[in-house]
């Protein structure tokens, strides 16, 4: 996991590169509860790279690591917003036995960011799960965000 953070901080900091839209790297935590079978309390941890046209949707790419009682998940997704977003990609799920799924999470929000997440399995049973992604977007590329003035 670590040369994955280690891999998208290298490329948003290449000196040669010049994006045409702001470019933001996004860590973050997710606390959240998990429905059903083997159900319970879930953390995890979370990095984005988003890019942002002046007039335009935040898009990018996802990095995610969380987990509960000994299971962890291991995403890799794509994610839009205009104000709700949504997140879609594959998902490696591993107790017992690595299963491969595909996980779709909804959510809304700036610094705390409240979510749907579902996940289909294909060997154990499909996830439903809530909770929040507390989340602090730095900004490494174009023009800066002003709040005013």
């Amino acid at each position: 996991m670590k040369i994955i953070f280690v891999v998208l901080f290298f490329i948003v900091s290449m000196q040669n590169i010049s994006f045409a839209q702001r470019t933001f790297i996004s860590p973050g935590i997710k606390l959240g509860y998990q429905f059903g079978k083997d159900g319970g309390f879930t953390f995890g941890m979370e990095m984005s790279l988003t890019f942002w046209e002046r007039k335009g949707p935040i898009y990018g790419v996802v990095v995610a690591v969380d987990g509960f009682r000994g299971r962890y998940d291991y995403h890799l997704g794509l994610e839009l917003t205009n104000g709700i977003g949504l997140e879609v990609g594959p998902t490696i799920s591993g107790r017992y036995d690595y299963d491969l799924g595909f996980r779709a999470t909804v959510f809304t929000g700036l610094f705390l960011y409240p979510y749907y997440c579902y996940t289909y399995m294909e060997k154990n049973p499909n996830q439903h799960q809530i909770g929040t992604f507390i989340k602090v977007p730095i900004q490494v590329d174009g023009e800066r965000v002003s709040l005013g003035g």
